[in-house]
């Protein structure tokens, strides 16, 4: 991992695991300029599919 110090930012995402009702999905932000690619921050992300039930059941 490196600090931003300028240019343009890329974020790549790809699905670890998706079930259901819940993902995992691993985030890759990269720094680009004149130079190769550096890695700036990564995530790794769980998320839950929601459905909203009507009032009435």
């Amino acid at each position: 991992m490196a600090p931003v110090t300028g240019g343009a930012l890329v974020a790549r995402a790809q699905v670890v695991r998706s079930g259901r009702s819940v993902a995992v999905i691993e985030v890759a932000l990269a720094q680009v300029d004149d130079g190769p690619e550096r890695a700036v921050a990564v995530a790794l992300v769980t998320m839950m599919h929601l459905v909203e039930r009507s009032a009435a059941g």
